[in-house]
């Protein structure tokens, strides 16, 4: 698979650019081959995330992963079943 042009847009329907985000979706298109896909990428105040359903439309299953700034790329750090929903993500800092 490869990434064709795209644009993305915030919940605001504005334009956003950011590196970033451009990371996380070569790496998705460079790990999987499923064809039918959700991603919906989100930050939070230091951290970017990122959720997955494969197969979307006939099975619900999810991974939430977390980007690693420092590492470059994603880690998954839960998944969800057909019933359950990400409400909210909690940062825990130390």
């Amino acid at each position: 698979m490869t990434v064709k042009k795209h644009v993305l847009k915030d919940q605001f329907k504005k334009q956003v650019h950011n590196p970033i985000y451009d990371r996380m979706i070569k790496q998705v298109v460079k790990e999987q081959q499923h064809p039918i896909f959700i991603f919906t990428m989100f930050k939070t105040k230091n951290h970017y995330y990122a959720y997955l359903a494969l197969n979307a439309g006939i099975d619900d299953t999810g991974t939430i992963y977390r980007y690693s700034k420092k590492e470059k790329r994603m880690s998954s750090i839960g998944q969800t079943s057909n019933d359950e929903h990400v409400v909210a993500i909690k940062e825990i800092t130390r």
